[in-house]
């Protein structure tokens, strides 16, 4: 196969002016905002194009507009300027999703929940990316780092080609990453468990906090109006036609004598009416709300963590734990059910065991590494079973695959192929396009073919699915990332 770049003939000039107007305007406002309006329209045509929205168009054209899919299908009109790729019959994809990778991270232990996963992504690690694009791979979720308990926030990256680099975060608070496998010992496990609740806990002190902090201040400024209410005006004169309160005093008669003075409260034994009470020896002096002073209420001091936390439970992001043994993932359900939180189970290798727990909770569940053969049996993967997705499926708990967090993008595919072979109603290639873009909830911007959606696939020689089929280019946002031909004639100058 080989792939034809050529620009169609200009029937008339009634072809060319929308495209003159276009262009016109993308040059008189030069934001960013019309930078995709300077692209042209890009025909790819005669390909076998698998949508992923239930269609198959044997002889289809795609068009894209800037970095989205304009239109796709098997007659389409293609715009006069629209440059064409000629696939002679290759089938096109959307680009493969991994849902659990590690691609490109950086991340090390701590951090709490503040930390983000994107801050620890390398975008110039050419060569894990490199293996990534090569085998179709365009999207990527990602953890914050390694460590136990609270770790950060997930992120979801485009593999887009920017600076050098490769990487257009997607979502960078994608998830609320817990880890309740990271330590072997049974103990050490429970007071991870123990300190994640705990930060849930402080969490919510730290909202009530602000809602006591709010009835407060509210309290307070409505006091402050009815003391301001209660003042006399200073600056009002008095009434010219008001009568005085009380005739005024007589001048006193010098041959009068004055009458004796009446006897005063302290000559008869009692305490000035205006003399301050010392507060007896021990006690604390009045405060000043019980003075009668108004005092505004302290507003508590932010707490980023448990503003992050808070999200979570608030469920504006899902909460993914990693657990592995049953017992793990036993604890995290039963979390989820204490502080209401969308939860999902990553890695689950004994998920299995608890099937029917799993699926009473509602919980979906990532899968990592499928094929265990090789790996030592340690305490992680010594209950490990090839039927898995066969037993998760029959207990009705909702699964997808991805790489295991490996950096090797090959997994991908390999995975989900071998994920599919017990479920026949999930075919391998939903399970990391359509299937992992709604896992990541990014299901309106990538994982199928369908105008509106981001321009990332892939051309294959033949049915993805074939083991005989190779990726002979990947394109992002309708840039080619990836071209199998290019990279082989590297090779041969080398």
């Amino acid at each position: 196969m080989t792939t034809r770049f050529r620009l169609r003939p200009i029937a008339c000039l009634s072809q060319v002016l929308p495209f003159i107007a276009v262009f016109a305007c993308a040059v008189a406002d030069a934001r960013p905002a019309h930078a995709q309006l300077l692209r042209r329209p890009v025909a790819v045509r005669h390909a076998r194009i698998v949508t992923m929205d239930g269609a198959v168009i044997e002889d289809g054209t795609l068009l894209i507009q800037g970095d989205r899919i304009a239109a796709v299908g098997s007659e389409l009109k293609v715009p006069a300027l629209a440059a064409e790729i000629d696939l002679q019959g290759a089938t096109i994809t959307p680009g493969l999703i991994d849902v659990y990778s590690g691609l490109g991270s950086t991340g090390s232990a701590g951090g709490g929940a503040t930390r983000r996963a994107e801050d620890g992504f390398d975008r110039f690690d050419k060569h894990a990316i490199g293996d990534a694009l090569r085998n179709g791979v365009t999207a990527v979720y990602i953890s914050p780092g390694a460590g136990s308990g609270v770790c950060g926030m997930g992120a979801v990256i485009r593999l887009v080609p920017a600076g050098g680099g490769h990487g257009q975060v997607l979502s960078n608070e994608a998830a609320l990453s817990i880890d309740l496998s990271a330590v072997p010992q049974t103990i050490a496990r429970l007071k991870v468990l123990e300190s994640v609740e705990k930060q849930f806990r402080d969490a919510l002190s730290y909202r009530q906090s602000l809602k006591d902090y709010e009835e407060d201040l509210a309290e307070y400024e409505k006091k402050l109006k009815e003391q301001a209410a209660q003042k006399p005006d200073a600056g009002a004169k008095p009434d010219a036609g008001a009568k005085p309160d009380a005739a005024p005093e007589k001048s006193p008669n010098p041959s009068e004598k004055p009458a004796p003075p009446k006897p005063t409260a302290a000559a008869e034994g009692e305490k000035p009416a205006e003399a301050k009470v010392e507060p007896k020896e021990g006690e604390k002096p009045a405060s000043p709300a019980a003075a009668g002073e108004l005092k505004k209420p302290n507003r508590p001091p932010r707490n980023p963590s448990a503003e992050v936390v808070l999200r979570a439970l608030d469920r504006k992001m899902p909460v993914r734990v990693r657990a592995y043994r049953s017992e793990d993932i036993l604890n995290a359900l039963e979390l989820a059910e204490a502080f209401s939180f969308d939860l999902v189970i990553e890695g689950a290798t004994e998920a299995h065991l608890v099937a029917e727990q799993v699926a009473k909770a509602e919980v979906s569940v990532i899968l990592g590494r499928v094929d265990l053969s090789g790996v030592r049996s340690d305490d992680v993967n010594r209950r490990a079973v090839r039927e898995q997705t066969a037993l998760l499926g029959k207990a009705g708990v909702p699964w997808t695959v991805g790489s295991g967090g490996a950096a090797g993008a090959a997994l991908v595919a390999f995975n989900a192929q071998l994920a599919a072979m017990d479920v026949p109603a999930r075919t391998a290639l939903q399970l990391v396009t359509a299937d992992a873009a709604r896992t990541l909830h990014a299901a309106d911007r990538i994982g199928r073919l369908r105008p509106g959606l981001l321009a990332d696939f892939v051309v294959w020689s033949g049915d993805p699915l074939d083991p005989a089929s190779s990726v002979l280019s990947v394109y992002v946002g309708g840039a080619l990332v990836y071209d199998a031909a290019a990279e082989a004639q590297k090779g041969n100058d080398k």
